[in-house]
């Protein structure tokens, strides 16, 4: 199911990672890390669903069918800290990396400085939970026929400067597999050639944790996007703003995310002679409860999210519910 789960993971990862700033090192030298899998019912009506109900579409100007399904999103990470070198390697999910509404896996390695200043540089090599896409997403009156995509990349990121900032770039290589966009409508070489979606992605962050108040932090973030996909009309620039108010007591916390989401693309789209033009927004509802009936090194989350995309060519047009309880353990 081709759903983007941005909004959920932003709000996971900030809790796991407690209001946003990187965790510290271990004083001591040794292995870390957590688990949790999330379990979720996600309702979505978009055309990129590959789920089997939405595999036939009977017009090109309009939404997908609605469909939900229950599914399963693993976190997880491990790390080894060598405390004298204050560096850790690692591998898998970052708190902090989910809370930038990216979850692949990373191979990394991290450094502090002596004032606190944390150095990050990954390597992203696995594809993305959302490995399928349509072949030809363009077919209608018959079945669409799925094909594995990937993403693969580099990360380098500063964190806790001035006590609260964070600077974080990402390099994303994508791949379609089996590209025939366009092929079902007839479409002329240089046609179809607009609508390849291998694509070259920089994706540049910029936040800041403000703590307004003790056991409440004031998370802004903006993000800027820019893809460069083989064809044209699917390049593009993006803005995504986004705000969360977290807070933390006891052994409670909870989180509220808002955010907004435009892209603007390069080229007419040679299905409807027109440029797309993208907006979106949603929100995040998030609680955590940290050792659940005292199971020391557990705890317990639960999340709703609601986000809407609007596009000028109805085709990308989509709605999202997600609900998700996760029950997981830190060592």
């Amino acid at each position: 199911m081709a759903v983007r789960f941005g909004a959920l993971v932003f709000s996971v990862g900030l809790m796991l990672a407690g209001g946003a700033q990187a965790a510290p090192l271990q004083a001591v030298s040794g292995w870390s890390g957590y688990f949790l899998p999330f379990v979720g019912h996600v309702s979505t009506d978009s055309q990129f669903n590959t789920d089997a109900d939405n595999a036939q579409t009977d017009s090109l100007h309009a939404r997908g069918r609605d469909s939900g399904r229950t599914r399963v999103l693993p976190l997880g990470l491990v790390s080894y800290t060598f405390a004298p070198q204050r560096a850790q390697v690692y591998f898998g999910i970052p708190p902090q990396n989910v809370a930038e509404g990216f979850f692949q896996v990373e191979l990394g390695v991290r450094h502090q400085l002596a004032n606190g200043v944390g150095l990050r540089a990954a390597w992203l090599p696995l594809a993305s939970l959302d490995n399928e896409t349509w072949s030809d997403p363009f077919v209608s009156g018959r079945p669409r026929q799925t094909s594995d995509q990937q993403a693969r990349g580099a990360k380098l990121a500063v964190e806790d400067l001035f006590g609260g900032m964070a600077l974080r770039y990402e390099w994303l290589r994508r791949t379609v597999d089996e590209e025939r966009s366009g092929e079902a409508l007839g479409l002329d070489w240089a046609s179809r050639e607009l609508l390849r979606r291998d694509a070259r992605a920089h994706r540049y962050t910029l936040e800041y944790a403000w703590r307004v108040a003790p056991g409440l932090t004031l998370l802004p973030a903006l993000r800027y996007e820019r893809e460069r996909a083989d064809g044209a009309a699917l390049s593009f620039d993006g803005w995504r703003p986004q705000m969360t108010l977290f807070w933390r007591g006891g052994p409670h916390q909870a989180s509220v995310s808002v955010f907004h989401e435009s892209r603007r693309y390069d080229a007419p789209h040679p299905v409807y002679g027109q440029t797309r033009d993208d907006r979106g927004y949603g929100v995040v509802l998030g609680y955590g409860h940290r050792e659940p009936f005292h199971l020391k090194n557990w705890r317990a989350d639960v999340y709703l999210v609601g986000a809407r995309d609007d596009s000028n060519l109805d085709f990308y047009d989509r709605r999202s519910l997600i609900a998700a309880v996760g029950v997981g353990y830190s060592f």
